[in-house]
């Protein structure tokens, strides 16, 4: 049978609808071909991960809101749900649009504003520094229109910048390709979630003093954009009538900044926004310690991230009658985060320390840890004395600190040895940690610890130490303690 004549409409799309679709194919490609070439890890990936209206308080602010606000910590305190969202040096009209940012996915109940932002131009580090910063990890959000509004506003408003369109990431990444990797291509596929929901604890301590004020500072004015943006910032959080709260945290603060920070409070107190200061000797007393309780000179640390969470968790859930969601099925994972962040908390102390008598210590008397231990090279060509204690101390053969040459592997599980075994080597054994599979070896050259076949071990001369976390299934520290530095702990 012959083919029939074809009609006009089975030709072919119209040239307009036919153009119009190419563009929007190479629209879309080009897109998906930026966000490949853009670095990954940015610092609100996590966010993205959070299901939609479940977070009560946003946490807007620089590395000093990352370091100081422990959401997990509020939870476990107080019961309600909070997300840092933060990046480094975040100037204001960073934050601003990271609230718009968050309003698009949650509801929360108050909005927290940490204020080193506001600092723009008057603070330790020069506009050039926190352009640079702000340049590099700002931008790193889904594209939107807020992101290109965000440009824009980094374009104005910054001291040192591109015009805004050099911000597109074909154009500021386009050399990228050179170096990328599958991670590039599988990166907007992974979970993002973090049980530390914007929280980055600090363990160092440096010690600093008291600040001592004469009388009250006078207003330093603020950067016009860094102002400009508060006062879009509390029209923002007034529209959606959702509360602000203004914290302050401790830092090693100059005149000038003291004066910003009076001056925001002011601002503040006419537009009804409460202002938290921990920042002065004047400031809520939580029994905040110079001495103790900063990691730097810039950000707290731990010890102060916890007087600094459970005060600030105390005062929201005061005023603004914050729900208890501890114990509802629907937030269960947010138990699990909390769990998982306290322990991943009562680590810390063991990954820095670097005494090797306390190591062991900790190591061994925590039930929940296991780590495996290899030697490597000539034992005694250091001092031996000081290992050779702690290893009698806990039951570990001491022949490879005792005759040059020897070596040793060791299992440790819950402050037990369960395997060890010394001689002239190499030496090997296998074991399975929680479904993991881990390989030793130990040699007069090389010391080896492979688990799932990725090499762990600092494999330095002397005691070699890898540590695994039972509850949190997962490698916790890889540490040497060498006789290249007279047997104190080295991780580098």
């Amino acid at each position: 049978m012959g083919k029939g004549p074809v009609s006009k409409q089975t030709r072919g799309l119209p040239p307009l609808v036919r153009a119009l679709a190419f563009g929007c194919i190479l629209l879309a490609l080009l897109l998906c071909a930026q966000e490949v070439l853009a670095p990954k890890g940015g610092c609100i990936d996590g966010f993205y991960a959070e299901p939609e209206d479940t977070i009560d308080v946003i946490f807007l602010g620089s590395s000093h809101a990352n370091a100081a606000f422990a959401p997990a910590q509020m939870w476990r305190e107080q019961g309600f749900t909070g997300y840092v969202l933060y990046s480094w040096s975040q100037p204001m009209w960073v934050s601003y649009h990271y609230a718009v940012e968050a309003f698009k996915r949650q509801t929360p109940r108050v909005v927290v504003l940490e204020g080193f932002g506001l600092c723009y131009g008057t603070t330790y580090m020069t506009p050039a520094d926190v352009d640079g910063t702000s340049d590099d990890y700002s931008l790193r959000i889904p594209p939107s229109l807020n992101r290109a509004a965000l440009a824009v506003a980094m374009s104005r408003c910054q001291q040192n910048s591109p015009p805004f369109y050099r911000y597109l990431p074909m154009l500021r990444y386009h050399t990228r390709w050179k170096s990328l990797t599958a991670e590039d291509f599988t990166w907007f596929f992974q979970d993002h979630a973090t049980t530390g929901k914007g929280y980055g604890p600090l363990q160092t301590v440096e010690e600093f003093p008291v600040p001592i004020l004469e009388g009250e500072p006078e207003e330093t004015p603020i950067y016009p954009q860094a102002e400009e943006y508060l006062y879009k910032l509390i029209a923002l959080c007034r529209k959606k009538d959702v509360p602000l709260v203004f914290v302050v945290t401790p830092y090693e603060t100059s005149g000038a900044e003291y004066g910003v920070f009076r001056r925001a409070a002011r601002i503040c107190a006419e537009n009804g926004v409460p202002v938290l200061d921990y920042n002065t000797p004047g400031g809520r007393d939580i029994g905040f310690d110079y001495a103790t309780d900063l990691a730097d000179h810039s950000h707290v640390n731990t010890a102060g991230a916890q007087k600094i969470s459970t005060d600030l968790a105390a005062y929201l859930a005061e005023h603004y009658g914050m729900p208890d969601k501890r114990g509802d099925a629907a937030y269960a994972a947010w138990d699990e985060a909390a769990r998982m962040e306290h322990r991943d908390a009562q680590n810390i102390t063991l990954r820095f320390t670097l005494d090797m008598a306390e190591y062991f210590r900790l190591l061994m008397q925590d039930k929940d840890l296991a780590a495996v231990i290899t030697t490597q090279g000539d034992a005694t060509e250091a001092d031996p004395s000081a290992p050779r204690a702690v290893f009698r101390q806990w039951g570990l053969d001491t022949l490879p600190l005792e005759q040059s040459g020897m070596q040793g592997l060791y299992v440790v599980d819950g402050g037990k040895v369960v395997y060890q075994k010394t001689g002239a080597g190499p030496l090997e054994y296998t074991l399975s940690w929680g479904g993991h599979d881990v390989t030793l070896r130990s040699a007069a050259d090389n010391s080896s610890t492979t688990v799932d076949g990725e090499e762990q071990s600092r494999n330095r001369p002397g005691v070699n130490v890898l540590v695994y976390d039972k509850v949190l299934d997962r490698v916790i520290q890889s540490i040497s303690f060498s006789t290249l530095h007279a047997y104190s702990g080295y991780t580098a």
